[in-house]
């Protein structure tokens, strides 16, 4: 029979012990903790959804709610570029403001809506000017050149500026259209052929450049009126083509300013004019000359130039007759304006135009001497001393008041100066270049 080893029945109490206290020692399990984790999770991710949702519809920007700092910057830096983006375009001045704080457009250009009502379009008006080549033909060192100055207008509204640059573009290209029928490719290097033979059969001397340049200048600006002068300058072989002419345009639309379209009594304004282009033009010194080529026939061709109820504002009044040279005289007494003052003819024509000519404007007549008086005397006076009388004048308001006149020829590339005078308005006294006293009445 077996006996009962106490000792290994000892052990496997032991052991039976040991596995009972082992299974008491076991760690739990962790599934209850972890749903609690996730519902945590769950609570503070829906809190997070809730405030984001919030910021969302309320339009804020969540991230300056940790740096205001980083907001103040990046609104200045949107602010600078918004300016920046302003001065740069001219359809885009909202933001735009003067100095005043009131709205209106810069001299820089601004929208239609703000420039049309601007009170102070004389101000704000602005022109600078780009030479633009048409045409150039050289043979053997000689050039035939044709220039355009392109002007670039600002301080109205970018639909007034793009019809008076757009007209301006259209009277430089029917000039360019004659220049061109009368001087073709092969015409000009033939010219220029013989430029340079001349040249050397005359001691090697370079040949003279020819050709012609086209520019405007402002000559008379309201709140209301702009007046450009344009002006062709240049010739072929000695002979000139030089003229001058002008147009006036609204500046609040652009429009060209027909004259015709102004006149309320056709008869009255046309016999106004003409009366005065009579009277104006035996007061000038080269009335014999124009009697001496046309006699009374002259009259047939002012006529002709009025009855077009053409012309154009300037300070002394409406340019009512625009005669070429040529055409009632020699070139040399060049060109023939006639300027009907508005005084003459305020009964007679619409004064939408002429509310802010003051009334010191339509009587000056009879304090100052006009422009035109100044120039044709400047022109007497040099042909009384001299004995000449250059083919063309020129002539500037100063800022103190004077009147600066140039009397010149044109030489093709350049024009030959005989006299510079810059006299008083009302007493037509005044200096030469050398700053000798002259009196253009004498």
């Amino acid at each position: 029979m077996d006996e009962k080893n106490p000792n290994l029945e000892n052990a496997n109490k032991a052991n039976s012990l040991n596995d009972s206290n082992n299974s008491k020692n076991k760690p739990k399990k962790k599934g209850k903790g972890l749903k609690i984790a996730v519902g945590i999770l769950i609570i503070v991710m829906a809190i997070m959804i809730g405030v984001l949702s919030w910021l969302l519809i309320s339009g804020k920007d969540f991230s300056t709610m940790f740096n205001k700092n980083n907001e103040e910057q990046s609104d200045n830096k949107n602010v600078v570029e918004s300016n920046n983006n302003d001065s740069n375009n001219n359809n885009n001045t909202d933001n735009n403001k003067d100095n005043n704080g009131d709205g209106m457009a810069s001299g820089k250009g601004g929208d239609d809506e703000n420039v049309s009502t601007n009170a102070n379009l004389k101000d704000s008006f602005k022109v600078r000017y780009d030479t633009r080549g048409v045409r150039n033909i050289t043979v053997d060192g000689a050039s035939f050149v044709c220039n355009e100055d392109v002007p670039d207008i600002s301080g109205i509204s970018s639909t007034a500026k793009a019809k008076i640059e757009k007209e301006i573009a259209d009277r430089y290209s029917k000039v360019w259209e004659d220049i061109n029928k009368q001087t073709s490719d092969d015409y000009i290097k033939e010219l220029l052929k013989h430029m340079n033979e001349n040249s050397q059969n005359n001691g090697g001397y370079a040949p003279e450049d020819i050709g012609f340049h086209q520019t405007v200048k402002v000559i008379y600006l309201t709140n209301k009126i702009v007046t450009f002068q344009t002006i062709l300058e240049g010739g072929l072989g000695g002979v000139g083509w030089g003229s001058t002419s002008g147009v006036s345009f609204d500046l609040q639309t652009g429009d060209v300013i027909e004259v015709k379209n102004l006149v309320a009594s056709k008869d009255k304004y046309i016999e106004t004019c003409k009366n005065y282009a009579y009277a104006e033009l035996k007061k000038d010194s080269r009335y014999p000359e124009v009697i001496e080529m046309h006699g009374d026939e002259y009259e047939g061709i002012i006529n002709s130039a009025i009855d077009k109820l053409g012309g154009y504002f300037i300070e002394e009044g409406i340019v009512c007759a625009e005669i070429p040279k040529y055409s009632i005289a020699s070139g040399a007494s060049g060109e023939f304006k006639f300027t009907v003052p508005y005084s003459a003819v305020k009964d007679y024509i619409n004064t939408k135009y002429l509310e802010n000519i003051s009334t010191s404007i339509d009587n000056s007549k009879q304090d100052k001497y006009t422009t035109e008086q100044l120039e044709k005397m400047a022109l007497d006076y040099y042909e009384k001393q001299t004995g000449y009388r250059p083919s063309q004048v020129a002539s500037q308001v100063n800022d103190d008041g004077t009147i600066s006149i140039q009397l010149y020829d044109n030489m093709g590339d350049h024009n030959s100066t005989s006299a510079w005078y810059t006299v008083d308005a009302k007493t037509a006294v005044g200096t030469d270049l050398l700053e000798n006293i002259i009196d253009l009445k004498e």
